[in-house]
């Protein structure tokens, strides 16, 4: 049966207030339940399909329908980046905002939703685990689940749920959603490079300025050896960095700002008066699980890093951190184990189900193997070879 949700403080699936503070408790929660597959039925109006196709920017109404519950009036665009680019006779990659036509308009607590396709990792596991590396060496990472998604009757298969990098997810990791929030685009682009390039949310809207980003690097390049540790850490989070630094070299996120200048969000905490890094895109993991941690990287942050003796040491020193706490294959393969049981019962459930889903599912098996001896092997080869 659906159930049409028109308000925000509406009750939805749950008997619970409204969660409209960015918390992540209760309804908000539970949309990242690993042990829940959600069902997506998309609805766009014919006359809005070519702007869907076309416009990547701008999102066009559409009428959701989630495990049931109705959403009318919310707004969609496709989303993705150069690798994981589809078209709608694809497998496209999708944002949602609830709010984008009604600003009361939520959904489990959310104002937004990310549906990635997934079509770089045919394990479906690489967001759900990289992430949970980052989490579990204490530094802010969205979260994710799994669920089915189909556009106006035809099934697209199984996408990663994700945790928007949003208003609500600082409001979460940092308590205050007013400070600048900075996205590298699609290409590789490093912020020390081109300030102008990164994408500044809201800059329009609100009437932003990035003044603070420019002053950021100004200091980072123009500060001496000597006082570089000190006063960079004065301006950004360098303990995080370090640390997320170690984990992409420990899991080879080789596709990172670490390794490639790519995939980052970088915010400005007003609370702290530092930035820090969110890391991003981590679809790509282990493709070498024998990539040297030590290896040359490519964020012009990290080689200044690599660069200075008592930084490079702290890398080190976080490498055996990472590889001796937050990298535990194990811990990971459970994880792993638990979406499988995940998705093995949903399937079990629906003896029926499209194509696309089937080919997803059995895409998955196919590769579950794969993750497992990827991360024990990753962990063999490092065991003897960290400085």
């Amino acid at each position: 049966m659906v159930r049409w949700v028109t308000s925000a403080c509406l009750l939805i699936s749950l008997v619970a207030a409204c969660d409209d503070d960015g918390g992540f408790g209760g309804l908000s929660e539970a949309i990242f339940d690993p042990d829940v597959v959600h069902r997506v039925e998309v609805t766009v109006q014919p006359q809005y399909l070519d702007r869907l196709a076309d416009d990547r920017d701008n999102r066009v109404p559409c009428d959701l329908v989630i495990d049931g519950v109705a959403i009318p009036g919310a707004g969609i665009r496709q989303k993705g980046g150069i690798g994981s680019l589809s078209d709608l006779d694809g497998k496209p990659g999708f944002s949602v905002r609830f709010d984008e036509f009604d600003p009361s308009l939520r959904f489990m607590g959310r104002r937004k939703l990310i549906l990635n396709n997934a079509i770089q990792d045919e394990s479906l596991l690489n967001e759900h685990l990289g992430y949970e590396v980052y989490r579990r060496a204490g530094l802010p990472a969205p979260h994710t689940a799994h669920g089915v998604v189909s556009l106006n009757g035809e099934s697209y298969g199984v996408y990663v749920f994700k945790e928007a990098i949003d208003e609500q997810f600082l409001v979460r990791i940092f308590g205050n959603p007013s400070g600048n929030l900075y996205e590298g685009p699609d290409r590789p682009n490093d912020f020390m490079r081109d300030v102008e390039r990164m994408d500044l949310k809201r800059e329009t809207k609100e009437s932003r300025s990035r003044d603070d980003l420019i002053a950021l690097v100004e200091l980072l390049e123009g500060t001496p050896d000597a006082q570089w540790p000190e006063r960079a850490a004065e301006a950004l989070d360098l303990d995080g960095a370090i640390t997320g630094y170690a984990i992409d070299a420990v899991v080879d996120h080789w596709d990172g700002y670490a390794f490639n200048s790519n995939n980052y969000y970088f915010y400005n905490d007003p609370f702290s008066g530092r930035f820090a890094f969110i890391p991003h895109g981590m679809d790509q993991l282990f493709h070498d699980v024998r990539r040297d941690v030590m290896r040359r990287p490519e964020g012009e942050l990290t080689r200044r890093i690599r660069e200075l003796p008592e930084l490079e040491a702290r890398y080190v020193s976080e490498l055996h951190a990472v590889f001796g706490g937050a990298f535990d294959p194990e811990a990971l393969i459970a994880r792993a184990e638990r979406v499988e049981a995940t998705l093995h019962a949903f399937r079990d459930r629906e003896p029926e189900l499209p194509q696309a889903v089937e080919r997803d599912l059995e895409r998955f098996d196919r590769n579950l193997e794969g993750v497992r001896q990827a991360l024990r092997e990753r962990r063999a080869y490092l065991a003897d070879r960290l400085p």
